[in-house]
């Protein structure tokens, strides 16, 4: 049934279509294989959605119905005649895009143009007398011309000084070139800044700028400490201000703790740089004994050096405290072992008194005291026990204090003389070494 209606009806709604003038193509027209592209626009197109190589890809494809495809090209009525779109246009405002208008005649590769490389980069392209104007913008700000460093304000070069983020040029009166090196008394250093507050080099030394670029004077501070300038030299040796000596070294700044020779005299220098002449001070260094001479000699530790002879009257000695040092030069050895019995006679010789005892004796009598501070020529020196010899062990050892940091003994059956820190090395190795008044009868 259905089969006979539609061989009757088909003809009358073709021909109804027909003549309503619609260009329907008929269903039994002839039509593309499906093998077979349905238009050709390349000799060999790429497969959809790739691109040619050296073109562009062209999708002529007909969207299905109720699909929107921005993209796609209407497929010409002629495959030969189809052909590809225009490129996209470069985004607006892209400041890497070619001015429309180029300059009348462009430089030779490798050239630069003067005026093109003034123009701003965001210049409008399409505006060539924007572009002109913008090229005959007056000079700012630092230009190298001429093998020198320029600063310009307003197009005009700016001469004599100037402040620019935080430091200070020189621009020459009449070039306005950036000056270095030396002007006048200050310096600019090589990238013109001006040095304040910091030391150079000159053909004299050494020389301090203060803050403002002048030479300094007095006290500054910078890494190694405290030194002291005049004129920006720095100044050494030793320097009294308000009442107190320091030393500075060849520097010019505080030397610290020391021992120096000046003129002849030693000075002991603390860690502040106060200088404190030396008459005589025995001191500890290193954990050897070391005795610092006013003359600025130094004895060391000698163990068992023992000097045959006559000692001096040290300076400033008192009347008590040489005639006993000059005892020491003409009393002998009363034998081996009597160095306490030796010490009795130097003091009676001396108009002193008569102190007796074994040098144990008086060691606990009257030596109270080790402080370098308080020894003074004229005063005992013992232990109570020294390893050298059976007696040593318990008798101890005793001598005299001379100054000039030596020590007379009897020793071995002599009179001998020895340096302090050698007398406290060779006998003060199981005891403390002290000093005292032999008598408790002060002599100065």
């Amino acid at each position: 049934m259905h089969g006979v209606l539609r061989r009757h009806c088909l003809p009358v709604l073709v021909a109804a279509v027909l003549a309503l003038g619609v260009g329907v193509m008929p269903a039994y027209a002839d039509e593309p294989s499906k093998e077979e592209p349905a238009a050709t626009v390349t000799t060999s197109a790429p497969a959809q959605g790739e691109k040619a190589v050296g073109e562009k890809a062209v999708d002529v494809s007909v969207p299905a119905e109720g699909d929107k495809d921005s993209r796609a090209v209407t497929a010409p009525a002629d495959a030969g005649d189809a052909a590809a779109p225009e490129k996209d246009p470069a985004p607006a405002g892209d400041a890497g895009a070619v001015p429309s208008a180029a300059p009348a005649e462009a430089p030779e590769s490798g050239e630069a143009d003067a005026k093109a490389a003034d123009v701003p980069s965001d210049a409008p392209a399409d505006d060539a007398a924007a572009a002109a104007k913008s090229a005959e913008a007056p000079k700012s700000g630092w230009v190298r011309e001429d093998g020198a460093w320029r600063y310009y304000e307003a197009g005009a070069a700016h001469k004599g000084w100037l402040t620019w983020q935080g430091h200070q040029y020189y621009l020459d009166a009449e070039t306005g070139a950036m000056r270095t090196g030396w002007l006048d008394r200050r310096y600019l250093y090589a990238s013109g800044a001006l040095a304040q507050g910091s030391w150079v080099a000159s053909e004299g030394g050494r020389l301090y700028l203060d803050d403002a670029g002048d030479p300094g004077n007095g006290w500054v501070a910078d890494g190694s400490g405290r030194a002291y300038v005049k004129d920006g030299k720095p100044q050494s040796g030793l320097m009294e201000m308000d009442g107190t000596l320091y030393y500075l070294d060849a520097s010019g700044h505080l030397s610290g703790a020391c021992r120096v020779m000046v003129d002849g005299r030693c000075y002991s220098v603390s860690a502040e740089g106060v200088a404190t002449e030396v008459t005589e001070q025995l001191v500890r260094e290193d954990g050897h004994w070391v005795y610092y001479r006013k003359d600025g000699t130094i004895l060391q530790e000698e163990y068992l050096k023992f000097y045959s002879g006559t000692v001096s009257v040290p300076d400033g000695a008192t009347k008590e405290q040489a005639a006993v040092v000059r005892a020491t030069n003409t009393t002998p050895s009363p034998g081996e072992g009597y160095c306490a019995a030796w010490v009795t006679w130097v003091f009676l010789n001396a108009g002193i008194g008569n102190y007796t005892g074994d040098a144990c004796d008086m060691y606990w009598r009257w030596c109270k005291s080790d402080d370098p501070a308080d020894l003074q020529p004229g005063m005992i020196v013992a232990v109570p026990t020294e390893p050298l010899s059976y007696a040593a062990i318990i008798y101890g050892h005793i001598g005299i204090y001379v100054g000039n940091g030596l020590v007379m003994q009897s020793v071995s059956g002599k009179v001998r003389y020895q340096s302090l820190p050698g007398w406290i090395r060779t006998f003060g190795t199981t005891s403390t070494v002290k000093w005292g008044w032999l008598g408790g009868k002060a002599l100065a």
